[in-house]
């Protein structure tokens, strides 16, 4: 073992000794977020010194895993700090610097889940806590939901007593926080103060990657009586909504998960009922007049469309992504839902489905739902056939090569299934409580739906592959892939007309052609099936995605590919081509014909609309996505941007401080992105240059 292994052995051992090691990592991350994300230790070292005064320590000693979290929930009630901004419409202050004293916990934390705020904002905390104390019978699990209703009491008091010390002129805050979240919400602002103050303790919790739901139509009870009753205007209800959008925004830094911007504050718009029908609502269309006025990256939206949906929300809808924020993203109902149903969902639930902290669909309130819980990268089992010998040696036709990989495509499936069986989940009774589940943790599979979803990153780069090395073979007389593998493992080095070839010629992924779509099928069918044979340990299913956040990390891991790629250039994003330029037209009627009722964990169209082309060609860009979503497409997200200020701003990001781009599944400030996120931005944004788009 060097010194510097022993050294961190060394420290992790104190830090366990003193049930330190949890609070020690969750500062470092947060000194880190405080950094932006920076790798630079000295900054982080600064950030550390400097924050060492925000730092407030919980502790409990309980050793039965749920009452322990249940208790350490309830210190945190007890002993987060409480502030409000001068003139601010709501009290909204996540103190995301409280450290758990605790055994280390090597248990993964639940995030990426919505919950059902109208558990809250229809019955209240005391109603709940109520129907838990009248049980005849309460075990640990029921005990540890009091604790935590008990706990948000607390937190109740602590704000109230605050706002009459510290704002005692407006006792009209005050009034509402004495009111929710403990009973009902009676009123739009009584609702929007509600969610914020849950959302607020989900994010103390440590729960990261936070949903916020369908709120069209979670608040829009309370909108239409405060308007009925005269209580509000529709004017002083956007001014309302435009303030809980900004309060949102806050400390968003540090609830980002990697990179600044991704914190999973997603807001869903829009849908269909269990009738069929369409509920976009007038919120539906406020949320995004709002949005589009107040021009943050975060929280963003997630439009569910239909061919019912009217030409009032496509029109808000399209001028909302005209402002260049990368959202909304569209997710199809008319697509998604039949997927859902036959996935094993009820009918009954599947019409309230939000998504996950980007784009895959589970359901609020009832879900378990761990939409991400590993990356399959379909390149891998490619890149171990072309890194044995033995087995190129072997390889005499075509056939012979895609059995070959279809067979180590089994293998890697199979052995990342085996891993994610080792997960463990860690309870959460404040989750438990807002998510209706029955009789145990929803750690523990209490929740009415436990499935996980896998996401998926290069299969386009495998699609390509195979349609290159099917040509090879074709001007190489079928003969073996010896030479071709030489060429990749010298990163194509002397064969650099080869490489452009394979990226630029033939045919390619997202091209609408019969022999593409069917290699691309077949390989979803292929995981589909494996999927299909394996139940998870808390007894739900697994689905696959054809969506992941990985393609530049995973990209890094792989040797250069038979697609034109060298070795640890990004992976093909989404569903979307991954080098050759190609257009809107042949992408959407490929993605259209893609198997989505057997992969539907986020099945994302990626494309990138040059501003002022969408500017010109608004009507026809409306009638082309209609036309993509009846063919069958199922989700749709869009960069906006002008490759010439992009251009300018990967100079000089500093200059364009408000420039804001689509990242994986969120939308962020050009600015604070890592360069290799910037440049791999700016040359998508070439690659769909106006110029390159003849349809």
């Amino acid at each position: 073992m060097n010194i510097k292994r022993m050294v961190k052995y060394v420290i992790k051992f104190i830090l366990d000794s003193l049930y330190m090691f949890e609070a020690a990592k969750k500062y470092y991350i947060l000194c880190k977020k405080d950094c932006g994300f920076v790798k630079d230790r000295k900054k982080i070292l600064v950030s550390a010194l400097k924050n060492i005064h925000n730092i407030v320590f919980v502790k409990c000693k309980a050793k039965h895993p749920v009452m322990r979290e249940g208790i350490l929930f309830k210190e945190i009630c007890k002993k987060a700090r409480l502030h409000i901004d001068d003139n601010s419409t709501f009290i909204y202050y996540p103190d995301f610097y409280i450290l758990k004293i605790m055994a280390n916990d090597t248990s993964m934390i639940l995030g990426n889940i919505t919950i059902n705020y109208n558990i809250v904002l229809d019955k209240g905390i005391i109603a709940l806590k109520k129907e838990i104390e009248s049980l005849p019978f309460k075990n640990d699990y029921d005990n540890a939901l009091i604790t935590v209703c008990e706990g948000i009491e607390i937190y109740i008091t602590r704000l109230i007593s605050f706002l009459e010390n510290n704002c005692p002129k407006d006792r009209d805050l005050a009034n509402i926080i004495a009111r929710v979240p403990l009973y009902p919400a009676k009123s739009l602002k009584e609702a929007l103060q509600s969610i914020l103050l849950i959302n607020s303790l989900i994010w103390m919790n440590d729960h990261s990657l936070v949903g916020l739901g369908r709120l069209d139509q979670v608040l829009y009870p309370y909108y239409i009586k405060d308007i009925n009753d005269g209580i509000l205007s529709r004017e002083e209800a956007e001014i309302l909504i435009s303030s809980f959008i900004e309060t949102l925004h806050k400390g968003f830094k540090y609830k980002s998960n990697t990179l600044l911007g991704d914190t999973g504050q997603v807001i869903v718009l829009g849908g269909i009922d269990y009738c069929g029908e369409q509920c976009d609502n007038e919120l539906t269309l406020i949320f995004m007049k709002v949005m589009k006025k107040l021009k943050l990256p975060d929280p963003k939206i997630v439009l569910r469309i239909s061919s019912k949906t009217s030409e009032d929300v496509w029109r808000e809808a399209m001028d909302l992504l005209n402002e260049g924020l990368g959202y909304p993203l569209f997710s199809n109902d008319d697509v998604i839902i039949p997927a859902l149903i036959e996935h094993g969902y009820d009918n009954i639930d599947v019409y309230n489905y939000v998504v996950s902290a980007c784009w895959e669909p589970h359901i609020a309130g009832v879900s378990l739902d761990q939409n991400n819980i590993c990356i399959l990268n379909f390149l891998t089992p490619l890149q171990n056939i072309f890194r044995t010998k033995e087995t190129i040696i072997t390889v005499r036709c075509f056939d012979d090569l895609f059995n070959i990989y279809l067979n180590e495509l089994d293998k890697y499936v199979i052995n990342t299934l085996k891993h994610i069986e080792s997960i463990k989940f860690r309870p959460s009774p404040l989750l438990s409580l807002l998510t209706s589940c029955n009789g145990k943790d929803i750690a523990y599979g209490g929740a009415k739906y436990n499935n996980l979803g896998i996401l998926s990153v290069g299969i386009s780069n495998v699609v390509d592959s195979f349609l290159n090395i099917m040509r090879y073979m074709e001007r190489n007389n079928n003969t073996s892939l010896m030479k071709l593998q030489e060429i990749l493992m010298n990163n194509y080095e002397g064969y650099e007309d080869l490489m452009y070839d394979f990226k630029m010629n033939g045919l390619k992924f997202g091209n609408d052609d019969e022999s593409v779509l069917k290699i691309t099928n077949i390989l979803i069918d292929h995981v589909s099936r494996i999927l299909r044979n394996y139940t998870n340990s808390l007894g739900g299913k697994y689905k696959l995605g054809l969506s992941s956040p990985a393609f530049l990390e995973h990209g890094k891991q792989n040797d250069a590919s038979p697609d034109g790629r060298k070795k640890g250039e990004p992976l093909g994003i989404h569903i979307s081509f991954a080098h050759k330029e190609g257009d809107y037209i042949s992408l959407f009627n490929f993605s259209s014909q893609l198997n989505y009722q057997i992969a539907f964990n986020g099945v994302v169209t990626d494309v990138v609309i040059d501003s002022g082309f969408l500017r010109r060609n608004f009507n026809n860009f409306i009638c082309l996505f209609k036309t993509f979503f009846l063919k069958g497409g199922a989700q749709l997200q869009c960069n906006v941007l002008d490759y010439k200020t992009l251009s300018d701003a990967l100079k000089n990001p500093e200059v364009f401080p408000n420039l804001i781009v689509r990242v994986w599944g969120f939308s962020a400030y050009f600015k604070d992105l890592p360069r290799e996120y910037q440049v791999f931005i700016v040359e998508r944004a070439r690659q769909y240059e106006l110029d390159t788009f003849t349809n």
